[in-house]
């Protein structure tokens, strides 16, 4: 097939690069004689409703027109909806509005309304903006202050778009739908492996750590504070450079517990950074602990394998006796118990955990030959486990950018 290079894009010569507004009618008005009575049913849309993954409307709510009709935007069955607000944006909140009650619908201001005209289909357009390089053109465009930085209209209005014949358009829609189709089978099939090798993870430690009546021979219930010794750190003063700048000793903040295993990170303070805070050096193999953080970050442990200081979100133990206890056996008791880690103060209680709070935490201890024992088989078991979840990991990212190349494809006419 004859291609011509067009705006940087090339594209077969039956094909036209057109501007959206040539084509599609942008923010249209709302019918002057809309007849609708106050307590008719009617379709609303809020951002939360529109599928970010699979650019479409999902839970869309029903309400009487009467709550809707002043305020919000208005739109038709067979419209394509723009989120136009960041982060909705970047995050492909654009969708098409189908299966409307009375083929109306209500939804958020923060829409732009695409309405095709009769020579181009809902599909290819959404299609079209839904596209990543689209969607970084449109933060070029962005209005407004950070945080509420908004996509103009006239974006949309000159945005350049290929436009092939409506018979070749329904074709490429109808082959580009199915291959999507097939997109998110295999991605639903790819994050269900994912699951369940978390879960055979999360399964591996439960049987060994799980809840036992009667402890074997040997075996004692202690506390943390019991066979710990324990530390914190501290945060130098942000505004005195010298704490900071051309700084070597590696500083842990709650973000680099995921790890599991540290060997380094991305912050650095100074001696004098140190020597002037509550900051300190910690044991190399100490076992560390979120006290607090963001998301899933507290009570998240790792094992500390390098030297390093840390600040004050961070609580440090290290065994008192290395011959009653093991590092590794103590990382991967809390990990097992995790859940019940955040349910002492309430898995969504903001105040954290604390030193006091930690050293009564209780765990099983066996003898020093049983621990290395145990260690080195689930070493084994978990190692195996993590590579299976790399993969998955890496068949789901793979998976993921294949809607953008199909979607490029198609609007080359490949």
């Amino acid at each position: 097939m004859i291609k011509l290079q067009t705006n940087d894009v090339k594209i077969p010569y039956t094909w036209k690069n057109v501007r959206l507004k040539e084509i599609a009618i942008i923010n249209p008005q709302r019918p002057k004689n809309l007849n609708y009575g106050d307590d008719n049913l009617t379709t609303f849309v809020p951002m939360p409703a529109v599928c970010a993954a699979k650019g479409a409307i999902e839970n869309p709510l029903t309400v009487p027109f009467k709550k809707v009709k002043k305020g919000y935007t208005f739109f038709m069955e067979g419209d394509v909806l723009f989120a136009k607000i960041t982060p909705c944006m970047q995050n492909g909140k654009h969708a098409i509005a189908e299966n409307l009650i009375n083929g109306i619908g209500f939804g958020t201001t923060e829409f732009h309304v695409i309405r095709p005209l009769n020579n181009v289909l809902a599909m290819w357009v959404h299609s079209f903006i839904r596209q990543e390089k689209v969607l970084s053109k449109a933060t070029e465009s962005f209005t407004g202050a950070v945080g509420q930085q908004r996509v103009p209209k006239d974006f949309l209005e000159n945005l350049i778009i290929p436009l092939p014949p409506l018979p070749e358009q329904k074709r490429i829609v109808e082959i580009l739908h199915k291959q999507l189709e097939l997109v998110e089978k295999a991605k639903k099939s790819a994050e269900e492996k994912l699951q369940a090798v978390k879960k055979l993870r999360e399964s591996l430690l439960n049987n060994v750590f799980r809840q036992m009546e009667i402890l074997p021979t040997g075996w004692k219930y202690v506390t943390l504070g019991d066979v710990c010794e324990m530390m914190t750190g501290g945060t130098p003063n942000s505004s005195i450079r010298e704490y900071y700048d051309n700084g070597n000793i590696k500083w842990l903040v709650s973000g680099d517990i995921h790890q599991k295993e540290i060997f380094d990170c991305p912050n650095r303070i100074t001696e004098k950074g140190l020597n002037n805070s509550n900051a300190k050096y910690l044991p190399v193999n100490s076992v560390l602990i979120a006290l607090n953080g963001q998301g899933k970050t507290r009570g998240t442990v790792a094992l500390l394998r390098t030297e390093a200081a840390c600040n004050q979100s961070l609580l440090a133990m290290y065994p008192i006796d290395k011959e009653k206890l093991v590092s590794e056996y103590l990382y991967y008791v809390l990990t097992s118990i995790y859940q019940q880690i955040r349910n002492i103060t309430g898995d969504n209680h903001r105040s954290g955990l604390s030193i006091t709070i930690v050293k009564q935490i209780k765990l099983a201890l066996p003898p020093l030959a049983e621990q290395k024992q145990i260690v080195e088989k689930l070493s084994k078991q978990l190692d195996a486990a993590d590579k299976v979840l790399k993969q998955c990991e890496e068949e789901l990212e793979a998976i993921n950018k294949l809607p953008a190349s199909l979607l490029q494809k198609a609007f080359e006419g490949d």
